[in-house]
Order: C-alpha cells, then sequence, then structure tokens
C-alpha cells in the first residue's frame, strides 16, 4: 500500500522550458514542447496498459493451468476419496478431509493474492519508468534508476513465474494405511508450505526491486517533487 501511495503521489509532469528558465519567444518553441510533454503522456499511458495487458495474460493462464491441473490428478483425487472412506475412525475421515480442502482453497487465495500483488507492482513500475523517462528527457542521469527498473522487472517476471508454478499445483494426501495416516497428512502440508513459502519469497523479492526503483528514482526528481512525495517505509 505504501509504494502505490508513493507511485501515486509522483508529481506530475513539470513545465520544462520554466525549470530551464527559458522565456517562450515564439510559437515553434512552444509548439515542441507541447509536443514532447503529449508524447512522454502517451509512453506513460501505454506503459500502463501493457502492465495491465500482461497481468490479464497472467491470469488467463493460471486458470488454464489450473483446470489443467486438476484434470491431471482427477484420479488420484478418486483414489483418495475412496481410501478416506475406508478409514474407521469417523473423526479421522473429517479432519483429513478438512485439511485436503483447505490446502485447496488457501493455494486458489494466495494464488490470487499475489497476482493482485504483482498486478499492483506492475503499474507503479510502469509509472516510475515513465518519471524516469522524463527526467533522461529533462538531461539527467538515468543510470541507477535504469539498472533498478531492470532489476525490478526481472523480479517480477521471476515471481510471476513462480506463481504460474504453484497455481498448478494440486495437494492430495496419500493415504496408505491409518497406522501412517498422520505421516502422510504431515508430509503433504509440510510440502505445501514449503511450497507458498518459496513463492512468498519471491513475491516479498519483486517488491523489494520495486522499492529499489523508486528510491533510485528519488534520487534525481527535483526536490519540489521529492517534498510532494510521502517517504516509502519498509
Amino acid at each position: 500500500m505504501t509504494l502505490v501511495l508513493i507511485a501515486n503521489n509522483i508529481a506530475p509532469d513539470s513545465n520544462l522550458p520554466k525549470r530551464l528558465g527559458v522565456t517562450l519567444q515564439t510559437g515553434v518553441l512552444s509548439e515542441e514542447t507541447s509536443t514532447d510533454s503529449a508524447s512522454l503522456k502517451e509512453t506513460g499511458r501505454n506503459a500502463l496498459e501493457e502492465a495491465r495487458r500482461v497481468n490479464k495474460e497472467a491470469l488467463q493462464r493460471i486458470e488454464e493451468e489450473r483446470k489443467r491441473s486438476l484434470e491431471a490428478a482427477k484420479t488420484e483425487r478418486e483414489q483418495f476419496k475412496e481410501r478416506l472412506q475406508e478409514l474407521r475412525d469417523e473423526k479421522k475421515r473429517e479432519v483429513v478431509a478438512r485439511i485436503d480442502q483447505n490446502m485447496e482453497k488457501h493455494n486458489e487465495k494466495w494464488v490470487e493474492h499475489w497476482n493482485k500483488v504483482l498486478s499492483r507492482l506492475s503499474e507503479i513500475l510502469a509509472k516510475i519508468k515513465t518519471r524516469t523517462d522524463k527526467a533522461a528527457a529533462e538531461g539527467q542521469d538515468v543510470t541507477a534508476a535504469s539498472a533498478a527498473i531492470a532489476a525490478a522487472d526481472a523480479a517480477i517476471a521471476a515471481a510471476q513465474s513462480a506463481i504460474d508454478t504453484q497455481a498448478g499445483k494440486t495437494y492430495v494426501i496419500e493415504i496408505t494405511d491409518e497406522e501412517h495416516l498422520g505421516e502422510n497428512v504431515s508430509g503433504a502440508v509440510r510440502t505445501f508450505k514449503s511450497d507458498v513459502k518459496a513463492v512468498v519469497e519471491k513475491v516479498q523479492a519483486a517488491r523489494k526491486a520495486v522499492h529499489n526503483a523508486f528510491k533510485a528514482l528519488k534520487v534525481i526528481i527535483k526536490p519540489e517533487e521529492e517534498e510532494a512525495s510521502p517517504s516509502p517505509t519498509p
């Protein structure tokens, strides 16, 4: 949320001639400046639209992968249900069934949440790119900011790949016999938690990379623009 506030409060397009101390004497100079400003705005809009398009495609891809994984695990899940009914202890049947359902539901919720996070991060990064391009057009050195943006792009892509993979996973508890039931359930839960943790780390890395990109941008923006933007928090 902090990053969203930061990105939305990045100062609007500045008056370049005024910043450079140039007095516009001719219509030609005014027209050129207006064209440059419009071009930057159009680039910004295109970057946002591209970020949203990529996220939409990711959601569609994940949904397709989810359907394929469910179909592939159909036989395994039917066997699980059959073996579950063979358990003599009714309470154990209920507990195991609930754990199985919870893993499936939580995996779907996590995948949905992660995609929302990446969508926000992608839009924030698009705004950072636009502001960096503007700074470059004004003659400022944006080498560090560009490098940070590239790192953030890579981190977001890595996180998205991990989410896509996680969306295609199913967790079916293997029931061998009642004696080893606890061990079977614990093993499935451990695997699920381990997989989730791995994706969380990727998403956190993407969040940090975008935060770093903003910090790199903050170094080159005008002092008054910096004051207008809230300070980012970890």
